[in-house]
Protein backbone atom coordinates (compact mmCIF):
# COMPACT_ATOMS: atom_id res chain seq x y z
CA UNK A 1 0.00 0.00 0.00
CA UNK A 2 1.38 3.46 -0.88
CA UNK A 3 2.32 5.42 1.85
CA UNK A 4 2.35 9.52 2.69
CA UNK A 5 5.28 10.93 5.04
CA UNK A 6 4.91 13.99 7.07
CA UNK A 7 8.60 14.85 8.25
CA UNK A 8 8.97 17.73 10.75
CA UNK A 9 12.67 19.10 10.97
CA UNK A 10 14.72 21.77 11.83
CA UNK A 11 16.84 21.62 9.02
CA UNK A 12 16.47 22.83 5.24
CA UNK A 13 16.77 20.40 2.81
CA UNK A 14 20.16 20.72 0.52
CA UNK A 15 19.35 22.77 -2.34
CA UNK A 16 19.69 20.70 -5.58
CA UNK A 17 21.60 21.44 -8.91
CA UNK A 18 19.96 23.91 -11.50
CA UNK A 19 20.15 21.12 -13.95
CA UNK A 20 17.90 18.56 -11.45
CA UNK A 21 15.36 21.73 -10.23
CA UNK A 22 14.36 21.30 -14.07
CA UNK A 23 12.39 18.37 -12.81
CA UNK A 24 12.23 18.80 -9.05
CA UNK A 25 11.15 21.29 -6.05
CA UNK A 26 9.05 23.20 -9.30
CA UNK A 27 6.46 25.45 -7.29
CA UNK A 28 3.13 24.44 -8.18
CA UNK A 29 -0.04 26.52 -8.25
CA UNK A 30 -2.74 26.53 -6.05
CA UNK A 31 -6.11 26.36 -8.20
CA UNK A 32 -8.82 25.28 -5.49
CA UNK A 33 -8.95 25.77 -1.50
CA UNK A 34 -11.44 25.34 1.12
CA UNK A 35 -10.84 26.13 4.66
CA UNK A 36 -13.18 25.24 7.68
CA UNK A 37 -12.54 26.86 11.00
CA UNK A 38 -14.09 25.57 14.38
CA UNK A 39 -13.29 27.70 17.29
CA UNK A 40 -14.61 27.78 20.42
CA UNK A 41 -13.18 29.77 23.87
CA UNK A 42 -10.24 27.37 24.31
CA UNK A 43 -9.20 25.98 20.96
CA UNK A 44 -9.49 26.40 16.97
CA UNK A 45 -9.44 23.37 14.50
CA UNK A 46 -8.31 24.50 10.59
CA UNK A 47 -9.02 21.60 8.01
CA UNK A 48 -7.96 22.47 4.99
CA UNK A 49 -8.33 20.49 1.69
CA UNK A 50 -6.15 22.05 -1.35
CA UNK A 51 -5.76 21.42 -4.81
CA UNK A 52 -1.87 21.90 -6.05
CA UNK A 53 -1.56 22.05 -10.30
CA UNK A 54 1.21 21.81 -12.46
CA UNK A 55 0.86 24.34 -15.06
CA UNK A 56 3.90 22.63 -17.13
CA UNK A 57 3.90 20.68 -19.76
CA UNK A 58 6.04 17.54 -18.39
CA UNK A 59 5.88 15.67 -15.00
CA UNK A 60 7.72 17.41 -12.01
CA UNK A 61 8.00 17.14 -8.27
CA UNK A 62 5.81 19.87 -6.99
CA UNK A 63 6.77 22.26 -4.12
CA UNK A 64 4.79 24.42 -2.09
CA UNK A 65 5.96 26.87 0.97
CA UNK A 66 4.04 27.97 3.26
CA UNK A 67 3.99 29.30 7.37
CA UNK A 68 1.50 29.06 10.23
CA UNK A 69 1.25 31.30 13.12
CA UNK A 70 2.90 30.36 16.48
CA UNK A 71 1.22 27.96 18.75
CA UNK A 72 -0.66 26.35 15.22
CA UNK A 73 0.23 22.51 14.97
CA UNK A 74 -0.11 20.66 11.81
CA UNK A 75 -2.01 17.10 13.36
CA UNK A 76 -3.10 15.66 10.04
CA UNK A 77 -1.85 15.46 6.29
CA UNK A 78 -3.60 13.43 3.66
CA UNK A 79 -3.06 12.76 -0.17
CA UNK A 80 -5.52 11.93 -2.51
CA UNK A 81 -4.66 8.67 -4.20
CA UNK A 82 -6.87 7.06 -6.63
CA UNK A 83 -10.05 9.15 -5.37
CA UNK A 84 -9.51 8.50 -1.76
CA UNK A 85 -7.89 10.22 0.58
CA UNK A 86 -4.84 8.42 2.35
CA UNK A 87 -3.39 9.31 5.82
CA UNK A 88 0.26 10.00 6.39
CA UNK A 89 2.27 9.47 9.17
CA UNK A 90 4.96 11.52 11.53
CA UNK A 91 8.31 10.48 10.89
CA UNK A 92 11.69 11.56 11.95
CA UNK A 93 14.02 12.62 9.14
CA UNK A 94 16.28 10.13 8.29
CA UNK A 95 13.45 8.08 8.05
CA UNK A 96 11.36 10.30 6.33
CA UNK A 97 13.63 11.61 3.84
CA UNK A 98 14.98 7.64 2.70
CA UNK A 99 11.18 6.47 2.67
CA UNK A 100 10.57 9.62 0.14
CA UNK A 101 13.64 8.77 -2.11
CA UNK A 102 13.13 5.44 -2.11
CA UNK A 103 9.59 5.97 -3.03
CA UNK A 104 10.00 8.39 -5.80
CA UNK A 105 12.36 6.03 -7.05
CA UNK A 106 9.85 3.55 -7.83
CA UNK A 107 7.70 6.19 -8.89
CA UNK A 108 4.71 5.49 -6.30
CA UNK A 109 2.79 8.52 -5.61
CA UNK A 110 4.10 9.55 -2.35
CA UNK A 111 4.29 13.25 -0.46
CA UNK A 112 6.29 14.92 2.08
CA UNK A 113 5.59 17.69 4.45
CA UNK A 114 8.24 19.22 5.93
CA UNK A 115 9.14 22.37 8.65
CA UNK A 116 12.01 23.97 7.38
CA UNK A 117 12.29 25.72 10.42
CA UNK A 118 10.27 27.69 13.29
CA UNK A 119 6.91 27.85 11.83
CA UNK A 120 7.77 27.93 8.23
CA UNK A 121 7.04 24.47 6.01
CA UNK A 122 7.28 22.76 2.38
CA UNK A 123 4.86 20.43 0.64
CA UNK A 124 6.34 18.27 -1.78
CA UNK A 125 4.21 16.10 -3.86
CA UNK A 126 5.68 13.40 -6.81
CA UNK A 127 4.60 12.86 -9.80
CA UNK A 128 2.27 16.06 -10.71
CA UNK A 129 1.66 15.10 -14.31
CA UNK A 130 1.84 17.04 -16.96
CA UNK A 131 -0.90 20.34 -16.78
CA UNK A 132 -2.73 18.18 -14.41
CA UNK A 133 -3.24 18.32 -10.73
CA UNK A 134 -3.04 16.87 -7.54
CA UNK A 135 -5.01 17.09 -3.89
CA UNK A 136 -3.72 17.76 0.07
CA UNK A 137 -5.79 18.11 3.20
CA UNK A 138 -3.91 19.67 6.41
CA UNK A 139 -5.13 19.90 9.89
CA UNK A 140 -3.60 22.35 12.11
CA UNK A 141 -5.13 22.65 15.61
CA UNK A 142 -4.25 25.66 18.31
CA UNK A 143 -4.72 26.72 21.90
CA UNK A 144 -6.72 30.30 21.58
CA UNK A 145 -4.13 32.44 23.89
CA UNK A 146 -5.98 35.42 25.15
CA UNK A 147 -4.55 38.70 24.52
CA UNK A 148 -6.40 41.58 26.61
CA UNK A 149 -9.66 40.97 26.98
CA UNK A 150 -10.09 38.61 23.67
CA UNK A 151 -9.49 35.72 21.71
CA UNK A 152 -7.91 36.68 17.88
CA UNK A 153 -7.44 33.56 15.14
CA UNK A 154 -5.36 34.02 12.29
CA UNK A 155 -4.30 32.02 9.74
CA UNK A 156 -1.28 33.28 7.42
CA UNK A 157 -2.39 33.19 3.02
CA UNK A 158 0.77 33.87 1.00
CA UNK A 159 -0.42 32.78 -2.22
CA UNK A 160 1.47 33.78 -5.24
CA UNK A 161 -0.89 32.98 -7.86
CA UNK A 162 -4.33 33.79 -8.50
CA UNK A 163 -6.95 30.72 -6.77
CA UNK A 164 -9.87 29.80 -8.98
CA UNK A 165 -12.16 28.76 -6.56
CA UNK A 166 -11.81 29.60 -2.79
CA UNK A 167 -14.40 28.42 0.09
CA UNK A 168 -14.07 29.54 3.76
CA UNK A 169 -16.68 28.52 6.33
CA UNK A 170 -16.24 29.97 10.07
CA UNK A 171 -17.76 28.48 13.13
CA UNK A 172 -17.61 29.75 16.39
CA UNK A 173 -19.22 28.39 19.45
CA UNK A 174 -21.02 30.99 22.04
CA UNK A 175 -22.86 34.02 22.05
CA UNK A 176 -20.43 36.28 21.41
CA UNK A 177 -20.45 37.79 17.92
CA UNK A 178 -16.45 37.53 16.39
CA UNK A 179 -15.48 40.66 14.37
CA UNK A 180 -13.45 40.70 11.67
CA UNK A 181 -11.43 43.97 11.48
CA UNK A 182 -8.59 43.03 9.55
CA UNK A 183 -7.28 40.21 6.98
CA UNK A 184 -8.95 38.79 3.49
CA UNK A 185 -12.56 38.76 5.59
CA UNK A 186 -12.73 42.79 6.83
CA UNK A 187 -15.78 43.78 7.68
CA UNK A 188 -17.57 40.47 7.15
CA UNK A 189 -20.34 39.77 9.33
CA UNK A 190 -21.07 36.85 11.20
CA UNK A 191 -24.87 35.60 11.65
CA UNK A 192 -25.70 33.84 15.23
CA UNK A 193 -27.65 30.20 15.19
CA UNK A 194 -28.37 28.65 18.69
CA UNK A 195 -25.18 29.52 20.31
CA UNK A 196 -23.16 29.10 17.46
CA UNK A 197 -21.53 32.17 15.28
CA UNK A 198 -21.39 31.59 11.35
CA UNK A 199 -19.51 33.07 8.38
CA UNK A 200 -19.36 31.23 5.00
CA UNK A 201 -17.84 32.83 1.70
CA UNK A 202 -16.98 31.64 -1.68
CA UNK A 203 -14.80 33.40 -4.06
CA UNK A 204 -13.64 33.04 -7.92
CA UNK A 205 -10.46 34.38 -9.12
CA UNK A 206 -9.09 35.87 -5.42
CA UNK A 207 -5.45 36.38 -4.27
CA UNK A 208 -4.95 35.11 -0.74
CA UNK A 209 -2.68 37.02 0.69
CA UNK A 210 -4.25 38.57 3.56
CA UNK A 211 -4.85 36.01 6.70
CA UNK A 212 -7.82 35.14 7.73
CA UNK A 213 -8.68 36.62 10.75
CA UNK A 214 -11.02 37.27 13.45
CA UNK A 215 -11.59 38.01 16.99
CA UNK A 216 -13.85 37.69 19.34
CA UNK A 217 -14.15 39.11 23.45
CA UNK A 218 -13.50 37.35 26.91
CA UNK A 219 -16.32 38.78 29.46
CA UNK A 220 -15.77 38.72 33.11
CA UNK A 221 -16.66 34.89 34.52
CA UNK A 222 -16.13 31.28 33.95
CA UNK A 223 -15.84 29.63 30.49
CA UNK A 224 -15.98 25.84 30.69
CA UNK A 225 -15.37 23.39 28.02
CA UNK A 226 -16.40 19.55 28.74
CA UNK A 227 -15.27 16.74 26.25
CA UNK A 228 -15.90 13.02 27.32
CA UNK A 229 -13.51 10.40 26.49
CA UNK A 230 -13.51 6.46 26.57
CA UNK A 231 -14.04 6.33 30.52
CA UNK A 232 -13.06 10.32 31.64
CA UNK A 233 -14.17 13.18 30.86
CA UNK A 234 -11.92 16.21 29.95
CA UNK A 235 -12.36 19.67 30.55
CA UNK A 236 -10.86 23.18 30.08
CA UNK A 237 -11.49 25.88 32.49
CA UNK A 238 -11.13 29.56 31.90
CA UNK A 239 -11.03 32.72 34.63
CA UNK A 240 -11.37 36.34 33.48
CA UNK A 241 -11.50 38.24 36.97
CA UNK A 242 -13.40 41.77 36.79
CA UNK A 243 -10.77 43.35 38.37
CA UNK A 244 -8.71 45.18 36.25
CA UNK A 245 -5.22 43.81 35.60
CA UNK A 246 -3.28 46.74 36.03
CA UNK A 247 -4.42 49.82 38.60
CA UNK A 248 -2.88 53.08 39.90
CA UNK A 249 -0.96 52.76 43.62
CA UNK A 250 -0.99 55.31 45.25
CA UNK A 251 1.20 54.16 48.26
CA UNK A 252 2.46 56.02 51.50
CA UNK A 253 2.86 52.94 53.60
CA UNK A 254 4.36 49.41 52.85
CA UNK A 255 4.61 46.10 55.17
CA UNK A 256 6.75 43.61 53.64
CA UNK A 257 7.12 39.77 55.02
CA UNK A 258 10.45 38.88 54.53
CA UNK A 259 11.81 35.47 54.46
CA UNK A 260 14.92 34.96 56.69
CA UNK A 261 15.04 31.09 56.68
CA UNK A 262 17.65 28.89 55.47
CA UNK A 263 16.87 29.98 51.94
CA UNK A 264 18.55 33.36 51.79
CA UNK A 265 22.20 31.01 50.75
CA UNK A 266 20.67 30.34 48.04
CA UNK A 267 18.50 33.59 47.26
CA UNK A 268 20.46 36.80 45.28
CA UNK A 269 19.47 39.05 48.70
CA UNK A 270 21.27 42.27 47.20
CA UNK A 271 18.95 41.94 43.78
CA UNK A 272 15.89 41.50 46.04
CA UNK A 273 17.01 44.40 48.30
CA UNK A 274 17.51 46.63 45.12
CA UNK A 275 14.35 45.82 43.47
CA UNK A 276 12.33 46.94 46.87
CA UNK A 277 14.96 50.26 47.09
CA UNK A 278 13.33 51.54 43.48
CA UNK A 279 9.96 50.30 44.56
CA UNK A 280 10.16 52.59 47.51
CA UNK A 281 11.99 55.33 45.84
CA UNK A 282 9.28 55.25 43.00
CA UNK A 283 6.69 55.25 44.79
CA UNK A 284 7.49 57.68 47.81
CA UNK A 285 6.69 55.24 50.30
CA UNK A 286 7.10 57.28 53.68
CA UNK A 287 6.98 54.20 56.27
CA UNK A 288 8.40 50.41 55.63
CA UNK A 289 7.60 48.00 58.10
CA UNK A 290 9.35 44.47 57.53
CA UNK A 291 8.65 41.62 59.22
CA UNK A 292 10.79 39.20 58.85
CA UNK A 293 9.80 35.18 59.54
CA UNK A 294 11.27 31.50 58.94
CA UNK A 295 9.08 29.04 61.18
CA UNK A 296 7.83 31.93 62.51
CA UNK A 297 7.54 35.93 62.73
CA UNK A 298 10.95 36.87 64.29
CA UNK A 299 10.38 40.50 65.03
CA UNK A 300 8.17 43.80 63.89
CA UNK A 301 10.75 46.67 62.37
CA UNK A 302 8.91 50.11 61.20
CA UNK A 303 11.39 52.37 59.55
CA UNK A 304 10.62 56.13 58.20
CA UNK A 305 12.32 56.19 55.17
CA UNK A 306 13.37 59.63 54.49
CA UNK A 307 16.31 60.99 52.29
CA UNK A 308 18.61 58.91 53.85
CA UNK A 309 16.50 55.31 53.73
CA UNK A 310 18.98 53.23 51.49
CA UNK A 311 21.93 53.66 54.35
CA UNK A 312 19.24 52.06 57.82
CA UNK A 313 16.88 49.52 56.54
CA UNK A 314 18.63 47.35 53.99
CA UNK A 315 21.32 46.26 56.34
CA UNK A 316 18.19 45.11 58.50
CA UNK A 317 17.22 42.56 55.38
CA UNK A 318 20.74 40.71 55.21
CA UNK A 319 20.23 37.06 56.47
CA UNK A 320 18.31 37.53 59.16
CA UNK A 321 19.37 33.51 61.16
CA UNK A 322 22.08 35.25 62.92
CA UNK A 323 19.34 36.94 65.52
CA UNK A 324 19.03 34.62 67.51
CA UNK A 325 22.89 34.75 68.82
CA UNK A 326 22.51 38.35 68.29
CA UNK A 327 19.39 38.16 70.48
CA UNK A 328 20.61 35.70 73.19
CA UNK A 329 23.69 38.20 73.68
CA UNK A 330 21.81 41.58 73.85
CA UNK A 331 19.55 39.69 76.23
CA UNK A 332 22.68 38.81 78.65
CA UNK A 333 23.16 35.12 78.03
CA UNK A 334 26.59 34.10 79.29
CA UNK A 335 27.22 30.93 77.09
CA UNK A 336 26.65 31.93 73.13
CA UNK A 337 28.09 29.54 70.92
CA UNK A 338 27.84 28.10 66.95
CA UNK A 339 28.41 24.68 65.35
CA UNK A 340 27.51 22.22 62.23
CA UNK A 341 25.32 18.86 62.50
CA UNK A 342 28.14 17.69 59.73
CA UNK A 343 31.05 18.38 61.86
CA UNK A 344 30.23 15.76 65.14
CA UNK A 345 33.38 16.21 66.43
CA UNK A 346 32.87 20.05 66.59
CA UNK A 347 29.20 20.08 67.86
CA UNK A 348 30.22 17.42 70.29
CA UNK A 349 32.75 19.67 71.93
CA UNK A 350 29.94 22.87 71.54
CA UNK A 351 27.53 20.36 73.13
CA UNK A 352 29.45 19.28 76.50
CA UNK A 353 31.05 23.01 76.64
CA UNK A 354 26.99 24.06 76.57
CA UNK A 355 25.40 21.78 78.89
CA UNK A 356 28.55 22.49 81.48
CA UNK A 357 28.21 25.98 81.27
CA UNK A 358 26.09 27.08 84.33
CA UNK A 359 23.68 29.65 82.89
CA UNK A 360 21.77 30.82 80.02
CA UNK A 361 23.28 28.83 77.13
CA UNK A 362 22.13 29.06 73.53
CA UNK A 363 24.04 26.90 70.91
CA UNK A 364 23.17 27.12 67.51
CA UNK A 365 23.12 24.65 65.29
CA UNK A 366 23.54 24.75 61.38
CA UNK A 367 21.48 21.31 60.82
CA UNK A 368 20.67 20.23 57.03
CA UNK A 369 17.00 19.06 56.75
CA UNK A 370 16.28 17.41 53.19
CA UNK A 371 12.66 18.79 53.03
CA UNK A 372 12.82 22.74 54.12
CA UNK A 373 16.76 23.72 53.74
CA UNK A 374 18.55 20.64 51.57
CA UNK A 375 22.03 22.32 51.02
CA UNK A 376 21.23 25.33 52.68
CA UNK A 377 24.57 25.06 54.32
CA UNK A 378 26.77 22.99 52.18
CA UNK A 379 29.00 25.95 51.45
CA UNK A 380 30.61 25.79 55.25
CA UNK A 381 29.87 21.92 55.54
CA UNK A 382 31.88 20.75 52.20
CA UNK A 383 35.22 20.13 51.89
CA UNK A 384 36.11 21.72 49.31
CA UNK A 385 34.78 25.39 50.54
CA UNK A 386 34.42 24.73 54.28
CA UNK A 387 37.98 26.02 55.20
CA UNK A 388 37.13 29.19 53.39
CA UNK A 389 33.83 30.24 54.52
CA UNK A 390 34.17 28.90 58.18
CA UNK A 391 35.72 30.39 60.49
CA UNK A 392 36.84 28.42 63.58
CA UNK A 393 37.12 29.99 66.94
CA UNK A 394 39.70 28.82 69.69
CA UNK A 395 40.45 30.56 72.63
CA UNK A 396 43.85 32.80 73.05
CA UNK A 397 44.24 31.78 69.22
CA UNK A 398 44.41 34.45 66.27
CA UNK A 399 41.73 34.09 63.53
CA UNK A 400 43.13 32.01 61.15
CA UNK A 401 40.85 30.59 58.19
CA UNK A 402 41.43 29.48 54.50
CA UNK A 403 42.54 26.02 52.99
CA UNK A 404 46.20 26.88 53.12
CA UNK A 405 45.65 29.00 56.53
CA UNK A 406 46.71 32.00 54.71
CA UNK A 407 44.52 33.96 55.60
CA UNK A 408 43.51 36.13 59.29
CA UNK A 409 41.54 38.69 60.31
CA UNK A 410 42.75 42.17 62.04
CA UNK A 411 40.73 44.72 64.00
CA UNK A 412 41.12 48.05 62.64
CA UNK A 413 39.60 49.93 66.17
CA UNK A 414 36.61 47.78 65.90
CA UNK A 415 36.48 47.51 62.21
CA UNK A 416 37.36 43.78 61.52
CA UNK A 417 39.49 43.15 58.33
CA UNK A 418 40.45 40.42 56.67
CA UNK A 419 44.09 40.64 55.70
CA UNK A 420 46.79 37.98 53.80
CA UNK A 421 49.47 35.99 55.48
CA UNK A 422 52.18 36.51 52.41
CA UNK A 423 50.92 40.08 52.38
CA UNK A 424 53.46 41.38 54.88
CA UNK A 425 51.03 40.54 58.04
CA UNK A 426 52.19 37.71 60.42
CA UNK A 427 49.72 36.09 62.93
CA UNK A 428 51.00 38.02 65.85
CA UNK A 429 49.44 41.07 63.99
CA UNK A 430 45.78 39.12 63.83
CA UNK A 431 42.97 39.55 66.32
CA UNK A 432 43.38 37.28 69.10
CA UNK A 433 40.06 35.10 69.91
CA UNK A 434 39.03 35.57 74.04
CA UNK A 435 35.65 34.22 75.14
CA UNK A 436 35.10 36.53 77.93
CA UNK A 437 34.92 39.95 75.46
CA UNK A 438 31.68 40.60 75.43
CA UNK A 439 32.65 43.88 73.06
CA UNK A 440 34.37 41.89 70.49
CA UNK A 441 31.56 38.92 70.88
CA UNK A 442 29.30 41.61 69.37
CA UNK A 443 31.69 41.63 66.16
CA UNK A 444 31.82 38.26 65.76
CA UNK A 445 28.08 37.89 65.99
CA UNK A 446 27.81 40.49 62.81
CA UNK A 447 29.90 38.16 60.75
CA UNK A 448 27.23 37.19 58.64
CA UNK A 449 28.21 38.12 54.97
CA UNK A 450 26.58 36.14 52.30
CA UNK A 451 28.78 33.12 50.92
CA UNK A 452 28.27 34.65 47.23
CA UNK A 453 29.25 38.55 47.65
CA UNK A 454 32.36 39.84 46.92
CA UNK A 455 35.18 40.37 49.73
CA UNK A 456 32.82 38.37 52.53
CA UNK A 457 33.77 37.21 55.89
CA UNK A 458 34.21 34.01 56.72
CA UNK A 459 31.10 32.61 58.95
CA UNK A 460 32.30 32.07 62.73
CA UNK A 461 31.95 28.91 64.37
CA UNK A 462 32.31 27.94 68.04
CA UNK A 463 32.25 29.23 71.03
CA UNK A 464 31.81 33.82 70.83
CA UNK A 465 31.12 34.29 74.48
CA UNK A 466 30.97 32.68 77.96
CA UNK A 467 31.26 34.74 81.59
CA UNK A 468 30.46 33.23 84.76
CA UNK A 469 27.41 35.46 85.74
CA UNK A 470 25.17 34.85 88.91
CA UNK A 471 21.70 33.53 87.49
CA UNK A 472 18.54 34.05 88.47
CA UNK A 473 17.86 30.49 90.53
CA UNK A 474 21.11 31.22 92.66
CA UNK A 475 19.79 34.38 93.58
CA UNK A 476 16.58 32.71 94.73
CA UNK A 477 17.83 29.42 96.78
CA UNK A 478 20.38 32.14 98.27
CA UNK A 479 17.13 33.96 99.43
CA UNK A 480 15.28 31.14 100.86
CA UNK A 481 18.44 30.43 102.70
CA UNK A 482 18.96 33.53 104.18
CA UNK A 483 15.05 33.51 105.39
CA UNK A 484 15.66 29.95 106.64
CA UNK A 485 18.25 30.88 108.86
CA UNK A 486 17.23 34.14 110.43
CA UNK A 487 13.40 32.63 110.76
CA UNK A 488 14.06 28.77 110.37
CA UNK A 489 12.45 26.41 108.60
CA UNK A 490 8.85 27.22 109.18
CA UNK A 491 6.01 24.63 110.16
CA UNK A 492 3.41 24.08 107.99
CA UNK A 493 0.64 22.49 110.50
CA UNK A 494 1.25 26.83 111.88
CA UNK A 495 1.04 28.06 108.75
CA UNK A 496 -2.68 26.13 108.37
CA UNK A 497 -3.52 27.59 111.70
CA UNK A 498 -2.62 30.44 111.62
CA UNK A 499 -4.41 34.08 111.08
CA UNK A 500 -2.59 33.64 107.60
CA UNK A 501 -5.11 31.07 106.02
CA UNK A 502 -8.59 32.12 104.81
CA UNK A 503 -11.47 29.72 104.50
CA UNK A 504 -13.55 30.46 100.54
CA UNK A 505 -17.22 29.64 100.51
CA UNK A 506 -18.54 29.09 97.40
Amino acid sequence: MPKIFIYLSCFLLTALSPHAQQKWDRPMELRTCSVSIHADQFTATTFMEMEFCNPNGKEIEGLYRFELRPGQVITAFQLELNGKYRDGSIEEKWKATNAYNSIVGKRIDPALLTMEYADHYSLRIYPVPPNGCRKVTITVQQVLVATGNGLTYALPLNVSNEVKDFRLKVRVKGSVTPVAKAGLIKDFSFTSSKEVQHLEWTAKDVFLRTPVSFSYPIFPGIELCTKPGEQDMHFALRVQPSVEREYALNLRSLTVYWDASASVSKRDVNREINFLKQFVSLHNITQLTIIPFNYKLLDTAVFYTGNNFNSRWHHYLHPKDHAAIRQALGADASFIARSMDRDPKHLQQMLLRSHGHHGASLLEIYQNCNIFNDGAFEVFTEKGSKAEEGLFLEQGQPLIFGAAKDKGIILDGYKPKVVSLNDGFSASDLWVHDERDFFKAQILTRLFDDPQSEGHFPRPFGVFFETDRATYEDSLNLQLEEVMVSKGKGNLDKLLEGKETWTIEA
